[in-house]
């Protein structure tokens, strides 16, 4: 700010004379301001108020703590102590939610097993998708130019389950659940569009459908099931039969390794025998669709699955990615 002050002289007597010994006094008479001091206090005006500022461009929040501050600070400590309260009822109520480090990890704990299946899930299902995208990469390479629409695999979506009983995972109240999961997928209007196709000839003419996708409940919901054939089947395949279903199965479904086997093991009967065993099998397979209902007796296709689990060439249908 700059300023130009006028100052009266004044003397010590009133003929105006002024003694050398008599010191000067200066007396302000009136004060001229500069323009520059006018155009910076014109600056200083009133702005418009927003939410945040008043119309002097001070935050409301500041003035509220400088015209109110007792109040400002019972309303803090309020607020903290209210806040305390309300973590203390749900610690009560559901268990304290903050651990310490040292008590992250209990291997007795009900939530580490759980994550240490998780865990172990997920490596399985990471080493297995690296093996098939391995094989599609490959597939790609040796893809024919014109294939046609949606032929070939692009991507894959793995579903992992984990039983919260001793009943296992499939049971007749859990089955009905994994099934509605997987049409979350499958019945989407959209599902069509982006699916891998299959391509068959009927009738003279080229037909697309999508592709069945592994899972169990093409099994449990099979179009149709054959029950005394399963038991027939369950009957033969005792643990000496199937070790010598594994023995023959490659000679006799693949025609390779026929000739490293004993003649003891490699004759008619036991051939006949592994070759109709296999047949019967297929036939029910083949009807492993999922355009079924619920199959009524959970059990026995359990036990029907167990069984062909371990057979070396019949697993891949109950045991994927086998």
């Amino acid at each position: 700010m700059s300023t130009s002050p006028i100052y009266d002289l004044g003397g010590g007597k009133d003929d105006g004379f002024v003694e050398e010994s008599e010191p000067h006094v200066l007396v302000p008479v009136a004060i001229h301001s500069s323009p520059e001091y006018e155009e910076e206090k014109g600056s200083k005006q009133r702005t418009t108020s927003t939410f945040f500022s008043d119309e002097y461009g001070n935050l409301k929040f500041v003035n509220l703590v400088c015209r109110y501050p007792c109040a400002v600070f019972v309303t803090m400590v309020i607020i903290c102590l209210g806040s305390a309260m309300i973590l203390i009822s749900l610690a009560r109520a559901t268990g304290n939610p903050f651990t310490e480090d040292e008590n992250a990890y209990d291997i007795h704990d009900v939530r580490s097993i759980a994550y240490d299946s998780l865990k172990l899930a997920k490596e399985v299902v990471a080493d297995a998708y690296d093996v098939y995208t391995d094989s599609i990469q490959e597939s790609a390479v040796e893809a024919e130019p014109n294939a046609k629409l949606q032929e070939d695999s692009a991507d894959v979506t793995f579903w992992i389950y984990e039983a919260k009983t001793e009943d296992g995972l499939f049971t007749k109240e859990a089955i009905p659940v994994l099934r509605a999961t997987e049409a979350t997928i499958l019945d989407n209007e959209e599902y069509p569009n982006y699916c891998k196709l299959d391509y068959i000839e009927m009738n003279g003419q080229e037909l697309s459908q999508c592709a069945k996708p592994l899972t169990a409940m093409n099994i449990f919901y099979a179009s149709s099931w054959n029950a005394s054939l399963a038991d027939e089947l369950l009957a033969e395949l005792t643990d000496e039969n199937v070790n010598l279903y594994n023995t023959l199965a490659a000679c006799v479904e693949f025609k390779i390794l026929c000739d490293v086997l004993p003649a003891e093991i490699l004759t008619a009967e036991n051939i006949l025998w592994v070759n109709t065993t296999s047949e019967k099998i297929d036939s029910m397979v083949n009807q492993w669709d999922g355009n079924g209902t619920l199959n009524g007796d959970i059990d026995q296709v359990n036990l029907f699955m167990a069984t062909m689990n371990k057979l070396q060439t019949k697993a891949r249908h109950v045991n994927f990615f086998f």
